[in-house]
Parts: structure tokens; sequence; C-alpha cells
């Protein structure tokens, strides 16, 4: 909710303050998709290491998480 709400400038913060809560939550958006990629996400999340999980982790998760840290950083306001 917190980052969300980043984001989404909900409520309104200082420009800097949300400049750098936005560029925090697309950084661990990024680290979730390199480590999803890479098949280590149980590094970040013990016992995520199943077949079927790191399957769709490579497939599905972390181009989501890609995908949500390039809006997240569309949005910063200039």
């Amino acid at each position: 909710i917190a980052a969300a709400a980043l984001v989404a400038a909900v409520p309104a913060l200082p420009r800097r303050m949300q400049r750098v809560g936005v560029s925090g939550v697309a950084t661990v958006l990024v680290a979730c998709a390199t480590l999803g990629f890479a098949g280590r996400t149980d590094l970040a999340s013990p016992g995520s290491s199943s077949t079927r999980f790191r399957r769709l982790d490579r497939r599905v998760y972390s181009p989501l998480c890609i995908a949500l840290a390039a809006g997240a950083l569309s949005s910063r306001r200039v």
C-alpha cells in the first residue's frame, strides 16, 4: 500500500521525497526481477525454490516486476 501510494503521489509529498520513494520502489522491483530471472528468488524469499515456482517466476513474475518498475519510474513528476 505504501509503494502504491508513493507511485500515485497520494498524499502529495515534497517532490524530492516522492522521487526518492519511487526510485526505491523501482529498485526493489528490479531486484526481485533480477533474482527471479537468475532463478534465485529463494535468497530473498526462503521456500520459493520449487521447480514450478521458478518456471513461473522466469516467465510471469519477473517480467511483471520489470513492467511495474518501468511504470513506477514513468510516474515520477519532473
